[in-house]
């Protein structure tokens, strides 16, 4: 585990670890453990999140060859750290070991003597009111060394059951090393940290990681002992992750970034978020290196950790069925057999959250329908679940079928009118969305929901415009925030040139604000190409692609491949996505100032239209394109642009959708809907998956680009010219 200096090498020695406070234990699944690591020489222990940890491990103690330990760095702060972990309801291990430089000879020689052995136990159980230790040898090899590694933790092991402790071990990802850990130590453990941040190409990534994890259960190591590593660092030079996101906010979303002219590798939000999700199904659990490396806010890897677990309100029942309390279970829905995720709500009932609060086939209440089911706690507080369920019934309940609001149940008189999730009431959910598309605003709602974590990491911590459309009238932009607005939307104040004034814009950093929205038919999310607070720093070049009327799509495939191949000539990649529309948006991660990206957006559609200019073209008026596609350079400064996975008020209610260059021939913009796309998606989250690290703009391109007048502005004057010369004749 490393120092959290990105200049510094791995250093380790002992950690403590720390367990769930009741709230944590209430909104994590059961037994699902989330780890620190916190080390003595950074952090405080004023900063941890504690509500979103089970165990903290402060790192780290060195042993000594006779089975003594070397002083403990920084035992006031560890003292701390156990009063304020014991008071969050979280409790505390001791981590012993670390690399140590490479240097394990202490391990060695008092692994290898039964007196040792006996002495590090004693060394190790009862001080400063811990609740555990993990063992961080760095590493036991095959062998002898393993012999002696399983005598130890067999010993230790008794020691701590004996005396109510924890005892955790720290492991390599896999290789031969991993030899060294016999597979009987598994029995004396109470799990394992999986290493699955110490290798990977490009740095831990997903792939590489539960790989590491598949080799450990593998091996015979029980899934509820499998607590897999993440990193809050990059490689190779050791940035924290909160420096990373210090240079530019938009690193959060990505796993590379080139800092100083390195490409540096880490996890971002995203990744966290899906290894955490697949930890949660075959795992017990996440430890992460390490806690001060973290952010606050939005862009915490630990808060991500956290909801992607099951945040304050965790999934209790997948698929199967059951009857005991804590089992899976599964109820007899209104069309049949479907098996539901049930979650845990305040007032001690389970609920599906894919079911609206009221309908007329529902589960709930004190005397549910005959056939239908209820799910209970026993108590509020407790997680184990009591299933109340009625004998299945011979035939449906009358006047049952399938209603537009997905997951929900209609009788004959129509579909529910209202529903709540994450404490925004949400009404008319059976309300045609707009003209020229049969989907409601339920779709609506339902479409924003399923794609919500791919969503807000597009729209996090910019600031939003949105399109809305109201029954009976024509769409309209919303930048400045009505006054009704909820205290609890984020905003962001920008000033307005051209309106002389301060507009008041929402940052959609949460489901919470993203259902609101929709709840307000804002159909169309639309943000800067710069951050809040860093305007003047786009995270990326867009080139929008608009074919003319009457064209096929495969015109605009035409003019993209010629977009593909001027970024190609000059070193630089990007990814596309159907805008909604008719065309398709180019993006390519880039790191430069407004001017010089805007520079480069003029240079790149200019080059593009030289490869080939009967296909495409960049003049701004419409009389000169000549049945071209236009290569819109205009996104740049305060321009804003359709979001990836943005709905469209298009026919068939279509969305702005990823597409990978090679497939972007064989697919139109109509193919992906509110109601198609999350199918299409499934648990992948192309836009960031396929998106590149920020790459420098070549000096060629950005020089040409400044000799190139503003597509937007040379057009009004080139109008102006014309209507004087027409007025003239």
């Amino acid at each position: 585990m490393p120092r959290s200096s990105p200049w510094r090498p791995w250093r380790r020695a002992v950690a403590v670890a720390v367990a769930t406070a009741p709230a944590a234990r209430a909104a994590l699944p059961a037994g699902f453990k989330s780890v620190g690591y916190l080390p003595s020489w950074a952090g405080s222990v004023d900063s941890i999140q504690y509500g979103k940890l089970t165990h903290v491990n402060y790192s780290f103690a060195l042993p000594n060859g006779n089975g003594t330990l070397q002083a403990i760095p920084d035992t006031g702060k560890l003292t701390s750290l156990v009063n304020r972990a014991h008071a969050n309801g979280v409790k505390v291990s001791l981590a012993i070991g670390g690399w140590n430089d490479g240097d394990d000879s202490a391990f060695e020689a008092l692994a290898g003597n039964a007196t040792s052995r006996a002495t590090f136990v004693d060394s190790v159980v009862g001080q400063y009111n811990l609740d555990g230790v993990d063992i961080d040898w760095e590493y036991p090899d095959p062998g002898a060394s393993a012999d002696n590694f399983t005598a130890l933790m067999r010993q230790l092991g008794t020691a701590m059951r004996s005396r109510g402790k924890l005892l955790t071990a720290a492991v390599v990802s896999g290789g031969g090393t991993a030899e060294g850990v016999r597979t009987a130590v598994f029995d004396h453990v109470d799990w394992l940290n999986i290493m699955a941040y110490d290798g990977g190409s490009p740095h831990a990534d997903y792939d590489w990681s539960i790989a590491a994890a598949n080799h450990w259960k593998g091996r015979g190591l029980p899934a509820s002992k499998t607590v897999l590593g993440v990193p809050f660092h990059s490689r190779p030079n050791y940035y924290t992750y909160a420096q990373l996101v210090a240079v530019d906010p938009a690193n959060a979303n990505r796993d590379c970034t080139t800092v100083g002219g390195v490409q540096q590798c880490y996890n971002g939000l995203p990744t966290i978020r899906r290894r955490t999700r697949w930890a949660v199904a075959n795992a017990g659990g996440i430890t992460n290196w390490e806690l001060s490396q973290d952010t606050t806010g939005s862009t915490s890897l630990l808060s991500a950790i956290f909801e992607a677990a099951g945040g304050a309100n965790p999934p209790v029942d997948r698929t199967g069925a059951g009857t005991a309390n804590g089992t899976p279970v599964q109820l007899w829905d209104c069309n049949g057999t479907g098996a539901q995720e049930w979650r845990a709500q305040a007032d001690g009932t389970l609920r599906n959250p894919a079911l609206p609060r009221r309908h007329r086939c529902r589960f709930g209440g004190r005397h549910p329908p005959p056939g239908l089911g209820l799910l209970r706690r026993r108590q509020p507080g407790l997680a184990p679940a009591r299933l109340i369920r009625p004998s299945r019934p011979a035939s449906l309940p009358k006047g049952c079928g399938p209603c537009p609001v997905a997951g929900a149940h209609r009788t004959r008189k129509g579909c529910p009118m209202k529903d709540e999730r994450d404490g925004v009431a949400l009404t008319n959910l059976d309300q045609p969305l707009f003209d020229g598309t049969d989907a409601t605003k339920g779709d609506l709602v339902d479409y924003l929901d399923a794609v919500r974590d791919r969503i807000i990491l597009v729209l996090a911590g910019r600031p939003l415009t949105v399109v809305r459309v109201r029954p009976g009238q024509e769409p309209f932009t919303q930048k400045n925030l009505p006054k009704y607005t909820p205290d609890w939307v984020p905003t962001t104040t920008l000033w307005a040139e051209t309106s002389k004034r301060e507009i008041r814009y929402a940052v959609c950093d949460d489901r919470r604000t993203l259902l609101w929205f929709a709840n307000q038919r804002a159909v169309e999310y639309h943000v800067t190409l710069g951050p809040a607070g860093a305007f003047d720093r786009p995270t990326h070049l867009v080139l929008d692609l608009d074919p003319p009327a009457g064209a096929g799509f495969d015109a605009v495939v035409a003019a993209a491949d010629l977009v593909r191949r001027a970024l190609a000539d000059d070193g630089l990649t990007g990814v596309v996505k159907t805008s909604g529309s008719k065309g398709v948006h180019v993006f390519v991660p880039v790191d430069g100032t407004d001017d010089d990206v805007a520079a480069a957006t003029r240079a790149l559609a200019a080059r593009a239209e030289r490869l080939d200019p009967a296909i495409a073209t960049t003049a701004f008026i419409k009389d000169d394109r000549h049945g071209k596609v236009f290569l819109d350079s205009t996104r740049a400064y305060g321009a804003t642009v359709a979001a990836a996975y943005s709905p469209r008020i298009r026919s068939g209610a279509t969305v702005s959708f990823p597409v990978a260059w090679d497939d972007l021939a064989s697919v139109t913009p109509a193919d992906f809907t509110v109601r198609t796309a999350p199918a299409l998606l499934g648990d992948a989250d192309p836009w960031h998956e396929w998106m590149p690290a920020p790459q420098r703009l070549p000096d060629d391109l950005v020089a040409e680009g400044h000799t190139i007048p503003v597509a937007r502005v040379q057009a009004m004057h080139e109008g102006k010219r014309r209507a004087r010369a027409q007025r003239a004749r």
